[in-house]
């Protein structure tokens, strides 16, 4: 069975509900996460805006948190089991460098995602995100 693209029903997303999915659930903030580790020139393009946070600094944490939701090492070799960032092992001392003070894992990471909340809802609309 075909379906014709003129009987396609198209969802659009909007910023405000992508931002509303990342405060309220912590599996977007993992999947927006993961999608920044493949999409790592975005981080860069955001930075150029931000005048508080390094793009190298949100980079690092990134591909940390990333590699750790994976189960990789520094080396992006496979050595232990996939976990979320909610996982009891997050509040270890090698995550400190990470985050502020005070701060979860979690919470840096729906921090970092919610600011680039316009590029995962250009994602979401099949909007191409290439930098420019």
């Amino acid at each position: 069975m075909s379906t014709s693209k003129s009987n396609e029903i198209r969802i659009h997303y909007t910023k405000s509900q992508i931002e509303d999915a990342i405060r309220n659930e912590d599996a977007s903030v993992h999947r927006a996460i993961r999608r920044l580790f493949e999409h790592q020139h975005l981080i860069h393009e955001i930075a150029d805006e931000d005048q508080n946070e390094t793009d190298s600094t949100v980079l690092e944490t990134v591909r940390f948190f990333a590699r750790y939701m994976g189960g990789y090492d520094k080396n992006n070799t496979k050595r232990w089991q996939p976990k979320l960032l909610t996982h009891k092992n997050t509040n270890r001392k090698a995550f400190d460098i990470y985050c502020k003070i005070n701060q979860t894992p979690i919470e840096r990471a729906r921090e970092i995602a919610l600011d680039h909340s316009v590029y995962f809802t250009m994602m979401a609309n099949g909007q191409d995100v290439a930098r420019s």
